[in-house]
């Protein structure tokens, strides 16, 4: 009941719901953003959702530490426990519990490294037991990385059937935008992401903009507002 509560008030309820159903099994999703905006913060929230849920999680970090994440998950959900006066005890109880379901790895990234992150995570998957439901890829560079390589990504999550998604970092002094309003450093991607995201701040918080939904028409800016360090709803 505790967890369902939680879950009820997500926002990624709300993603879900004008994304056709979000990201599904075998498909890939990307959270666009300038640096520091509120990516990793988001895709915590996502990983909790699915936790919640009862979906294992992996949490791949290309650019912090592993006890860096770490720190995220427990901060954040304590913020979201605290928000909806749960009970201290209580709160740590359910914390202690989504710790079994998440497994966070940290890689480097280098030019021949991706195929051996998805051996490893495939390794993970069928040796080590532990069925994925949801792979968060974050601190990915997508200037040192290439199309054929977000390509061996989305075949893996095909192949395994886990939803994935990326973080995309844009350069705050570099935000140049096709008519259409598809920042150019993602362009490249278009055709890949079955989902994809834009974060933008404004007035201390956070608005989200629905870029590419599948097959659809993209919803564009959804009508609310996120905390802009919990990422919880604060505006409809």
């Amino acid at each position: 009941m505790l967890k369902k509560e939680i879950t009820d008030h997500s926002p990624w309820r709300i993603i879900e719901k004008a994304t056709h159903g979000g990201v599904k099994p075998g498909e890939i999703g990307a959270l666009v953003g300038t640096k520091g905006v509120g990516k990793t913060a988001c895709l915590v929230h996502l990983a909790t959702y699915n936790l919640l849920l009862e979906k294992p999680v992996i949490h791949v970090s290309y650019a912090r530490r592993v006890d860096y994440i770490l720190t995220w998950y427990e901060d954040i959900f304590r913020e979201v426990a605290r928000r909806r006066n749960i009970p201290y005890q209580q709160a740590e109880e359910v914390l202690a519990s989504l710790a079994r379901q998440r497994v966070i790895m940290n890689f480097h990234q280098d030019a021949t490294q991706t195929e051996r992150v998805l051996r490893s995570l495939e390794a993970m998957i069928r040796e080590g037991n532990f069925p994925a439901e949801l792979i968060i890829v974050d601190g990915y560079d997508f200037e040192k990385g290439t199309s054929e390589e977000i390509l061996l990504f989305k075949e893996f999550a095909s192949r395994v059937k886990t939803s994935l998604w990326f973080s995309v970092s844009l350069p705050r002094e570099e935000l140049d935008f096709d008519e259409e309003g598809w920042p150019l450093r993602v362009k490249p991607y278009q055709q890949i992401f079955d989902v994809m995201l834009t974060l933008k701040f404004e007035d201390n918080t956070i608005g989200l903009r629905v870029l590419k939904d599948h097959e659809f028409a993209p919803a564009g800016e959804l009508p609310v507002r996120f905390d802009s360090q919990s990422l919880l709803i604060v505006a409809e």
